[in-house]
């Protein structure tokens, strides 16, 4: 997933939550994403988070993608479900022990291999937009919800800078 798109997805999620947490039922079509495993995983978490969601709600109108670890493959791999419309999108990264809300996304590539031994061949992702973009939606609120709620969360300007920025 491109990672400005990840921005607006998690801000979405934090303007509309809110209004809609007094309800018991939501309805419309989501979309979970997670990572393929890397680095030598068998599995990866983010996955596997998205897959048990989707097995928890069984009538729901859900989505699920397993997102390529290949530089440049993300956005290839989400196109045709960001084509469509959507109520909420969630994506699940792995790597930290807390729920973290991105802010921040940054227009560029670290220098790691993929899951084909490659490196980036062009450190930004998209050569014309700006080098970081903040999102302008209150994440603050959607963190004190889930940690009204007992979750541990955090507001994070830094996604790791791996495939999450793409």
């Amino acid at each position: 997933m491109n990672r400005l798109t990840a921005l607006f997805i998690i801000s979405f999620a934090a303007a509309w939550l809110p209004a809609h947490s007094d309800t018991t039922t939501v309805s419309g079509r989501f979309i979970l994403s997670g990572f393929e495993p890397f680095g030598g995983r068998k599995v990866n978490a983010s996955y596997q988070v998205a897959k048990a969601i989707a097995a928890a709600n069984p009538g729901r109108d859900l989505t699920l993608v397993e997102v390529p670890v290949v530089w440049g493959a993300p956005e290839k791999a989400l196109a045709a479900e960001k084509s469509k419309p959507w109520t909420l999108w969630l994506a699940f990264g792995e790597g930290t022990p807390v729920f973290s809300i991105e802010t921040v996304a940054d227009n560029r590539r670290a220098d790691y291999a993929d899951n084909q031994r490659k490196k980036p061949t062009q450190e930004r992702i998209l050569p014309a937009a700006p080098d970081q973009l903040t999102t302008p939606f209150p994440a603050t609120v959607l963190a004190e919800m889930l940690r009204s709620q007992g979750l541990p969360v955090r507001v994070s300007k830094e996604a790791g800078n791996y495939l999450c920025e793409e």
